[in-house]
């Protein structure tokens, strides 16, 4: 049996080229994409000669998540009203998607795919039984928020807790598993079983070249990619002759950024001033846990073979570029803001600190 699924999604909002926009409370361009993927294929063969069962889950998923305030659109959130719920990027153990208030002008891009894929086969005959399973995923995500060249918060007349929050998130949660049992009563038993997955992740968020971002209080500019995966592959091959071989194989490139760019000429990159904090921030946690488990068993011969192997490269930067003009004045009124240390504490929680002025963690 096999399970196929090839998926290609865009999730787009922005402000357009030469918009002009003025709330008295806040803007808000919001992206989010929340994918659930459960496959699940199986097959049993039993013959009375010889079975041969064999069952695939290929998952093939194309995703771009974008928000942004394009060139030359000049907006102004004056937040003299109400707080605006913003998402964070982040669920809590329920699978409640989080939100933060905030006031001002936020850009947000967020991605979550929870996936769980599963091929399961089993054979069995007098005189062979082949059994073969094998999951198979390709994820290539895209999750960027980012405003361009454009003026943001020049109207005059703003509160006191006007802030500009640019957030990408990308989070992935994943379980995939293959197994097989092959079974030839007087003969040749074979059982193979493989997890395959490769990713290309791209998340960032970005304050480009040419913009002027103002804020009464904060402009935070933060990327965040996650992924939580557990990966098993296991089999059994029995007979006179048994035969078993089990991999788990995952290929991962991700890039998580967080800039301010800057330009190649003074007065060619960002400026951006807020009277509290200015904070760049890029976050990029994994965690894998892969298995790899066969049991050979023949009268005459057994062997079995099994193998995991995990290949990860991983760019996490966060940076304010040359010839960008970034201030922020740290006033006591308008409160510190946290940011990550890139510590944990003895129960491998996150340490934070608070932070008045500019930083870029």
């Amino acid at each position: 049996s096999a399970v196929a699924i090839d998926q290609d999604s865009v999730t787009q909002a922005w402000i357009g080229a030469g918009a002009a926009v003025t709330a008295e409370g806040s803007v808000a361009v919001s992206a989010a994409s929340d994918s659930d993927y459960t496959m699940i294929a199986g097959s049993v063969a039993i013959g009375k000669t010889g079975g041969i069962g064999a069952s695939t889950s290929i998952l093939l998923r194309d995703d771009t998540t974008e928000a942004w305030i394009a060139d030359g659109a000049g907006v102004s959130g004056l937040a003299l009203r109400g707080t605006i719920s913003v998402l964070t990027g982040t669920k809590d153990g329920s699978g409640t998607r989080q939100t933060q208030a905030m006031k001002g002008v936020s850009v947000t891009a967020v991605s979550w795919e929870d996936i769980t894929t599963i091929a399961a086969g089993a054979a069995a005959g007098q005189s062979i039984g082949i059994a073969g399973s094998a999951t198979v995923e390709t994820l290539d995500d895209e999750t960027n928020a980012w405003i361009g060249a454009a003026t943001i918060n020049s109207a005059a007349g703003p509160g006191a807790d006007q802030s500009v929050n640019i957030v990408a998130s990308d989070l992935l949660d994943m379980v995939g598993g293959a197994g097989s049992l092959g079974v030839g009563l007087q003969g040749v038993g074979f059982g193979a079983a493989a997890d395959v997955a490769i990713f290309d992740k791209d998340t960032t968020a970005l304050i480009k070249a040419g913009a002027d971002v103002s804020a009464e209080k904060n402009v935070i500019v933060r990327a965040t990619s996650g992924e939580d995966i557990l990966s098993v592959a296991a089999n059994i091959g029995a007979g006179q002759v048994g035969l078993a071989g089990a991999a788990s194989v995952y290929v991962l490139d991700t890039l998580t950024q967080a800039s301010i760019q800057g330009g190649v000429t003074p007065g060619s990159g960002a400026v951006v001033n807020a009277d509290g904090s200015v904070v760049v921030q890029a976050d990029s946690e994994a965690t894998f846990l892969t298995i790899a488990g066969q049991i050979s068993g023949g009268s005459s011969a057994a062997v079995g073979v099994a193998n995991t192997t995990l290949v990860k490269t991983d760019v996490t930067e966060a940076s304010i570029g040359n010839y960008a003009e970034v201030t922020g004045l740290g006033q006591a009124a308008k409160g510190s803001v946290s940011v990550l240390t890139g510590g944990k504490d003895a129960n491998d929680a996150r340490i934070s600190e608070s932070v008045f002025g500019v930083a870029v963690v």
